[in-house]
């Protein structure tokens, strides 16, 4: 565990560094925190792996290059000799929690063996590969998370560090809101902050639950808590570049988050119509995403069918290929609504294509036909117990506030007469219905149930819960004073249990069914030079037992459909999957 401490160290202060030019060239806040600028820095980060991989595979060597801002950093905290103290005060606390986060847990399960690590090992072994989407239709929606866990992997902290981005950033949030909450802020801000805090020490406290999801989630709050920070009359440039920013980058961590670009455009539509402005570095960013998405899947949203080139040699919607935008998205909704389960309606998923049974399957998506009973029993249930404990938490203690307030408040309704207020509301129903008629599951729909269910508690709350005291404790101070004992305790026992044992204490990110941290074997087959590994799956849609992880690239699940591309070597050196139309 002294290897995570100080891995998780040094870590940090890559993000923080970059967060710190960041701010310091671009938005130009004199008071930012350091645990702010290490919530900045992943998108640098992030924008500077995905460039380079445009190039140069993202290999150990090279990823060295994400330590020159650290060394600028670190050389300008010694020679101005301010706040070295707290700075190193800071990055001890969030190396303590990382290792208590990070000690003997797993890693996301099953997506990060199924096309996270998957992804991963392929920017840190190739170049972009062109159609790479072929091999898995899940690498066309990997998030920039993969390009940042990728850019982790260097001479210091070797294969482990993909595992550490992810830790970080729950323990950057988890700080920043903490911070947030006790400082003279505005009501809604606080209230936010609380919110967001009670929230995650429910449902976010352990690294094993850390995919794509819950950063998606963290940084569209983010985005949300810039947009509620400063009045419109206050809001500079500068800020109005930080929230275009954060919201690009919050739709590249998940697609799903596509709604969070309605406060950028209320700001165009309030603020830049009157002052035009560009954003620049948000249009390069989304223009380097899309081109990516394109060449990765043959789409600029993928599996979007209507944003697809069919054109491309490496891309078709024809359903016999799995690269199909219009396979991908028909299988995930109809897998979402309970279509596989419902009657066994094929006879296999390695059979299954876009045009099997059409008919019968626009009729069980039509009208809520999906809304059955074996749909409420499971995937309803999924979406319940991401809420069921914290709604239950929130409404107790709601109940035991008003009783020991001593003057009963009458509740306002916030939302009516605040022009943010109800565009946040309004952003929440909008990713609710579209959650409802299209993905209902709770993946998918948890940050737009969250805004909404803040939207509504707000107005049972009141300034003066939040207004805190050294010498007195109040009740929103007791929760997230026991909240907080429960996560030490829930991972505590987890270190403790497993605390001696021949095991590293790092997440195992080759195999996830075992202990142990060896590479697991898997066959190849070789196309015109290139080793293509393979699982034992008979297809790509459903998650099996031996996932490829982050063993050998690249990966599929299934050796199936490696007849439906060629490996073309273009003389740029470029890898193209081309499909054998």
């Amino acid at each position: 565990m002294l290897n995570i401490f100080i891995l998780s160290f040094i870590g940090s202060v890559i993000p923080i560094s970059f967060g710190h030019y960041l701010n310091k060239f671009l938005f130009k806040n004199i008071e930012v925190s350091y645990i702010e600028k290490g919530i900045y820095g992943f998108f640098p980060i992030g924008l500077t792996a995905l460039l380079v991989n445009f190039f140069l595979p993202l290999n150990t060597s090279l990823n060295n290059i994400f330590f020159i801002p650290t060394f600028f950093f670190i050389y300008e905290l010694f020679k101005e000799k301010k706040n070295i103290y707290k700075f190193l005060t800071i990055n001890f606390t969030i190396a303590i929690l990382a290792v208590i986060l990070i000690s003997y847990d797993n890693v996301y399960r099953p997506d990060a063996g199924w096309y996270h690590l998957p992804y991963t090992k392929i920017l840190n072994d190739f170049k972009i590969i062109i159609g790479v989407s072929s091999l898995h239709p899940m690498f066309g929606v990997t998030s920039i998370l993969q390009y940042i866990s990728a850019a982790y992997n260097n001479s210091i902290f070797s294969e482990v560090g993909v595992t550490i981005p992810l830790c970080l950033i729950a323990i950057y949030f988890y700080i920043f809101f903490i911070h947030e909450l006790f400082k003279k802020n505005k009501f809604i801000l606080k209230f936010l902050s609380f919110f967001s805090l009670v929230y995650m020490f429910i449902e976010m406290n352990r690294y094993s639950e850390y995919g794509n999801d819950i950063p998606g989630f963290l940084y569209f709050i983010f985005v949300i808590f810039l947009f509620f920070q400063n009045n419109f009359s206050k809001l500079n440039k500068n800020e109005i570049e930080k929230i275009f920013i954060y919201s690009a980058f919050t739709f590249s961590i998940k697609t799903f988050l596509i709604f969070i670009f309605l406060i950028p455009s209320f700001i165009i539509f309030k603020k830049i119509k009157k002052n035009f402005f560009i954003p620049y570095l948000t249009i390069i960013y989304l223009s380097f995403w899309f081109l990516k998405n394109i060449l990765i899947s043959g789409c600029l949203i993928y599996p979007l069918n209507i944003s697809c080139f069919k054109n491309l040699s490496w891309y078709s919607s024809d359903s016999k290929f799995q690269i199909s935008a219009l396979n991908s998205s028909q299988f995930t909704e109809l897998f979402i609504k309970g279509w596989y389960n419902n009657n066994l309606k094929i006879n296999s998923i390695a059979d299954e294509k876009y045009s099997n049974n059409l008919e019968q399957k626009e009729y069980f998506l039509k009208n809520f036909n999906w809304l059955n009973n074996f749909w409420i029993k499971n995937n309803f249930k999924n979406i319940i117990k991401r809420f069921d404990y914290f709604l239950i938490l929130i409404v107790i203690f709601l109940f035991l506030k008003r009783l020991t307030q001593k003057k009963q408040s009458k509740i306002k309704i916030n939302f009516l007469n605040d022009e943010k207020f109800k565009l946040i509301f309004f952003l929440s129903l909008i990713g609710m219905l579209s959650f409802i008629f299209k993905f209902p599951d709770g993946r998918y729909g948890a940050i737009y149930i969250f805004i909404l269910l803040f939207s509504i508690f707000i107005n049972f709350f009141k300034k003066e819960d939040f207004s805190y005291s050294f010498y007195k404790l109040n009740i929103t101070s007791i929760l997230l004073i026991l909240l907080s004992i429960s996560f030490f305790i829930k991972n505590g026992n987890r270190i403790y249990n497993n605390i001696g044992s021949q095991f590293s204490a790092w997440p195992n990110i080759y195999d996830l069914e075992n202990k142990n941290h060896n590479k697991i074997n898997f066959d190849y087959i070789t196309k015109n030079g290139l080793k293509i590994y393979h699982s034992t799956s008979d297809n790509l849609k459903i998650v099996h037992k031996k996932l490829c992880a982050y063993n050998y690239a690249p990966c599929t699940p299934t050796k199936n459909y490696l007849n439906q591309f060629r490996v073309k070597n273009n003389k740029n050196g470029y890898l193209i999957l081309e499909l054998n139309k």
